[in-house]
C-alpha cells in the first residue's frame, strides 16, 4: 500500500496465492480479492485509509472465500471481474471457463452475491450464463443500473439491467466485437460528448468504450457503442 501525497511504502500485505483484483467496499473496511489462480474471492478485513495513513491499521486478515461458479462445477475456473453495487449490497464475478474454441466446456457465468451488513457475502443468488467462454471484463455502470461484459472467444459483448432492489441481472442486448479485452462505461455530462445529442436523449444514453485486440498485430482498436 501506497501513500498517493508522496509514493511511499505505507505496509505490505501477502497474499496466499496470485491474485488479480482488489476491490473495496464503498463504505465498510472490507476488501475483496479476487483470486485467479483457483476461482474464488477472499474477503478480507480492509482498515480505511486514514487508519494507514495514521498508522493504526491492525493487519488485514481473511474472513471468508468463495467460488466465481456454482457449486459442482468441474474443469476451468479463471475469474477476471468484481464488481459492487454503489450501495455496497451486491457483489458481482465475471470469470473465464475456456481459452480456446472448447470442445463442450461449460459456458461462463456472472455470479451475482447478496452481501450482508458486514460486507461480508451472504450468499449467491444468482448465476447469469454470459454464453461465452471467456468473459474478459465487465464493468457497472456509475448509477448500477447497467453491467456490461464481454466474451473474447465469442467476439460478442453483453448488455445487461440490473435490479437495485434483487440485485439480479436481465440481459438486454447483445453485439458482435472482435476478439474484446476490456469494456470501460461512463454516463456523458455533455452534449458534445454524445456526438451531437439533444439533452433528452442525452439522459438516457450511456457511453460505452471496448477495446478490441486485433489478431496477430500488436495494437489496439477502440470501438464505440451507445447502448
Amino acid at each position: 500500500l501506497m501513500d498517493p501525497a508522496d509514493a511511499s511504502v505505507v505496509s505490505i500485505v501477502e497474499f496466499p496465492m496470485r491474485i488479480r483484483r482488489i476491490v473495496q467496499h464503498p463504505s465498510l473496511p472490507v476488501a475483496y480479492v479476487l483470486y485467479e489462480g483457483n476461482g474464488t474471492v477472499g474477503e478480507w478485513t480492509w482498515p480505511r485509509c486514514e487508519a494507514w495513513l495514521d498508522g493504526k491499521a491492525e493487519p488485514p486478515k481473511e474472513m471468508a472465500r468463495y467460488s466465481t461458479m456454482p457449486d459442482g462445477h468441474v474443469g476451468t475456473n479463471k475469474p477476471t471481474s468484481f464488481m459492487i453495487s454503489p450501495d455496497g449490497a451486491f457483489a458481482y464475478t465475471c470469470t473465464r471457463t475456456a481459452f480456446f474454441l472448447p470442445d463442450p466446456a461449460p459456458t461462463s457465468k456472472i455470479g451475482v452475491y447478496s452481501l450482508g451488513d458486514d460486507g461480508l457475502a451472504t450468499g449467491a443468488i444468482q448465476w447469469e450464463d454470459t454464453g461465452g467462454y471467456n468473459t474478459r471484463d465487465c464493468q457497472m455502470s456509475a448509477d448500477g443500473s447497467l453491467l456490461f461484459a464481454i466474451d473474447v472467444i465469442t467476439s460478442k459483448a453483453f448488455a445487461y439491467t440490473r435490479d437495485a432492489t434483487t440485485g439480479k441481472l436481465t440481459r438486454t442486448d447483445e453485439t458482435d466485437l472482435p476478439h474484446p479485452t476490456m469494456v470501460a462505461a461512463w454516463t456523458p455530462t455533455t452534449t458534445k460528448e454524445c456526438n451531437g445529442m439533444d439533452s433528452t436523449s442525452k439522459a438516457a444514453f450511456h457511453g460505452l468504450w471496448m477495446s478490441a485486440s486485433i489478431i496477430s498485430v500488436m495494437g489496439m482498436a477502440l470501438t464505440y457503442m451507445s447502448v
